[in-house]
């Protein structure tokens, strides 16, 4: 709903909102990583920066080719998908291993109506929390090129760093889910908003929009806001509807989604491991998927033993290249002088602060 009202705010200000974001501004949003891991500030960083060194394998926007190992898999970098599935999801299994369900309390198994309703009504005790991560999804979902993935994790970290109880994040907290799906479900809002100012895609989702305003010979910018004006409208109203939607099926399947809990993890355990590694196959299409996600799961799974925020390095990988490529052209445009530049850049002030 926050983004909703964010696409109808950038369409009356003609794509100023987005507009306003500059190079210094997308490379300094790389700063909120740092925000990631509440016990340590310098986990935090140490986990971004190896997330950074990650991102600059393969082939650099200059025709170099950096630490490749004479792998031909890795000319384009390191698979982000298959990553993120190894290191969150797989990860994550093997750090279930010895026990028997994903719930232990039998009596919290049992899916019903009443309690599902009870999640619901759970989460609007959390009104300032729930308010800032739409905010955050629709903010950091309209800065191009960035989307839901980086959306969600920076909104969970800000989450747990204000909590009084940091501690429970990790193990089901409502405010930390709450946090995350707020800023998830608002981030594609957000991202509409560059494809209707800009007509560059904010993520995935506005990446098969973007398809299919080019086949029909649609270019966003200024003034496809001020003279289409309905088709706007009509796509601005049509993510109102499908908030509602979402929400009435979402209740409707959450009773058999949820009897997932009920699997012994002796079966969902090899058989989520095998979709993992059958769906990083799918993304790549060569053996490099699966092994991105074996490899990557390993990563996890280390790093949450020696509580190193596994999101901060997810963040440094998705946005590496893109701190690259704006590093250089904040060098270009500020002649040299960047600290100087910066200190004339609001937003990028705002970040840091």
């Amino acid at each position: 709903m926050p983004a909703a009202l964010a696409d109808f705010l950038i369409f009356e200000l003609d794509g100023a909102g987005t507009c306003a974001f500059e190079r210094a501004d997308v490379f300094w949003g790389l700063t909120l990583i740092a925000t990631l891991n509440d016990s340590s500030l310098s986990k935090g960083l140490v986990a971004g920066f190896f997330g950074l060194i990650l991102s600059q394998i393969g082939m650099s926007t200059t025709g170099i080719m950096r630490t490749t190992i004479a792998n031909p898999h890795l000319l384009d970098g390191i698979p982000v998908v298959p990553a993120m599935i190894g290191i969150f999801a797989a990860s994550e299994l093997l750090r279930l291993r010895g026990s028997t369900y994903l719930v232990q309390d039998k009596a919290q198994r049992d899916i019903s109506i009443p309690r599902i309703l009870k999640g619901v009504v759970e989460t609007f005790r959390y009104p300032g929390v729930l308010i800032r991560g739409s905010l955050i999804g629709a903010v950091i979902g309209a800065i191009p090129g960035v989307g839901s993935s980086v959306a969600n994790l920076v909104s969970y970290g800000e989450a747990k760093r204000t909590s009084k109880t940091p501690q429970a994040f990790g193990k089901g907290a409502p405010e930390g889910v709450t946090a995350a799906e707020s800023a998830n479900s608002s981030s594609e809002g957000g991202s509409m908003t560059a494809l209707l100012a800009l007509g560059i895609r904010g993520g995935a989702a506005t990446a098969v929009l973007l398809a299919a305003f080019s086949f029909h010979n649609i270019i966003g910018g200024p003034s496809f806001i001020r003279n289409q004006s309905d088709i706007v409208y009509s796509i601005i109203l049509g993510n109102l509807g499908q908030v509602v939607l979402l929400a009435v099926i979402g209740l409707l399947m959450l009773r058999l989604l949820g009897m997932v809990v009920r699997v012994p993890l002796s079966y969902l355990v090899p058989s989520v491991l095998a979709m993992c590694a059958w769906g990083g196959y799918g993304i790549t299409g060569t053996i490099a998927g699966p092994l991105t996600v074996a490899a990557f799961s390993a990563l996890g799974w280390l790093m949450r033993r020696s509580d190193y925020p596994v999101a901060a390095t997810v963040i440094g990988l998705l946005l590496g290249r893109m701190m690259e490529g704006e590093l250089v052209r904040t060098l270009q445009i500020s002649g040299g002088h960047p600290m100087n530049y910066l200190l004339e850049r609001p937003i990028a002030l705002t970040l840091l602060s």
